[in-house]
C-alpha cells in the first residue's frame, strides 16, 4: 500500500542521501566558484565552445553551450550520476520492474515507443500486445473522428477535440499539434485545458456547441489533478448539453 506518508518518507530519503553524497558537495562547490555563470567569459576562454557543447541525433541539434557548463562540470555530473546508480535504475525501467515509487509500478513509457519487435516484460508477461491493440485503437478512433464517421450523442460530427492534462501530458500534444499544424489536413479545432479550475474549461468550451466535442483525458489513473479536471470535464460538458436542449 503506497500512502502519501510512505511516498513522502522515500522521497525524503532518498533526496537526502542525495545531498550528502561528496560527488553532490563536490557539484555545489563547483556551481558557486567566481564566474561560474559568465557565459561570456567562458566563450571568450573557449572560442570553439559552441561546437564542443552540442550533441545531434534524429535530425534535432541540441546546443547547450549557453550553458555554464564546462568540461570540469560535466565531470562532476557524471560522477553524481554514477554514485546514484542512474544507469541501474535506467535499466530497472527497461527491465520493467516497479520504479514508480509513487504509484508502485512500472514506468512503461519504452512500451508506449517501442516499435521493434522487442518485448517488454513485466512479472514475466510481454506488454506489448496489450500496448499495441490500444494504440491501434486510439488511431481507428482518430481517424475516424478527422474522417468525420465518428458522431456525438446527436449524430453530428465532432469539430472539436479538448485534451485535459497536465504537465507533459499537456505540453507534448500541445507541441505536436503546434508543430505539425502546417502540414495537417482540415480537422477538428484542438483545445488544451491543464487547470483544475473549472474556468479554464469553461473558457475553452465557450461559443461550441458541446454535442460536437470530445474530451481527451491523458495518463488519468492515479493522478488526481487529471482525475479532477476530467470530471470537472464531464459535469461542464452536461451542463453546456443541458443548456443547449
Amino acid at each position: 500500500m503506497f500512502t502519501r506518508k510512505r511516498v513522502t518518507r522515500a522521497v525524503d530519503a532518498k533526496m537526502s542521501r542525495l545531498s550528502e553524497r561528496t560527488s553532490w558537495a563536490a557539484l555545489k562547490a563547483h556551481a558557486a566558484r567566481p564566474g561560474a555563470t559568465d557565459i561570456v567569459g567562458l566563450f571568450t576562454d573557449d572560442p570553439q565552445r559552441a561546437t564542443r557543447y552540442g550533441l545531434e541525433a534524429a535530425g534535432l541539434y541540441l546546443d547547450y553551450s549557453k550553458n555554464p557548463v564546462t568540461d570540469e562540470t560535466l565531470e562532476l555530473l557524471l560522477s553524481l550520476a554514477e554514485h546514484s546508480s542512474v544507469a541501474e535504475q535506467v535499466q530497472a525501467m527497461f527491465d520493467g520492474r516497479r520504479v514508480n515509487i509513487t504509484e508502485g509500478r512500472p514506468a512503461l513509457h519504452i512500451a508506449l515507443r517501442n516499435r521493434s519487435a522487442r518485448p517488454v516484460l513485466v512479472d514475466g508477461r510481454d506488454v506489448m500486445p496489450d500496448v499495441r491493440l490500444v494504440l491501434d485503437r486510439l488511431r481507428d478512433f482518430s481517424e475516424a473522428v478527422r474522417a468525420g464517421k465518428a458522431r456525438g450523442a446527436t449524430g453530428k460530427p465532432f469539430t472539436d477535440i479538448v485534451n485535459i492534462g497536465i504537465g507533459g501530458s499537456d505540453l507534448g500534444p500541445l507541441t505536436v499539434c503546434s508543430a505539425l499544424r502546417p502540414f495537417g489536413r482540415s480537422g477538428p479545432h484542438v483545445h488544451f485545458v491543464s487547470n483544475v479550475d473549472g474556468a479554464h474549461l469553461a473558457a475553452s468550451n465557450r461559443s461550441r456547441k458541446s454535442e460536437s466535442r470530445t474530451g481527451r483525458p491523458v495518463k488519468a489513473r492515479g493522478l488526481q489533478r487529471i482525475l479532477s479536471s476530467s470530471w470537472i470535464g464531464r459535469s461542464v460538458l452536461a451542463g453546456l448539453s443541458m443548456n443547449a436542449s
